[in-house]
């Protein structure tokens, strides 16, 4: 994500505020798709789950 220009701070929940113009959702939303499409097919489905998971 900060590659895309979103500073995701790993110590917090990553809440929207008040100050968030829809201009800024946008680019978050833009930014994570941009993320994820990148990440699509890198993550085998079959590969056991962490220690732990649900």
């Amino acid at each position: 994500m900060l590659a895309e220009g979103v500073l995701m701070c790993p110590a917090h929940h990553w809440f929207l505020c008040a100050a968030m113009t829809d201009a800024d959702a946008d680019a978050i939303v833009t930014a994570a798709e941009r993320v994820l499409a990148g990440l699509r097919g890198t993550i085998d489905p079959h590969a056991p789950s962490p220690p732990g998971a649900a």
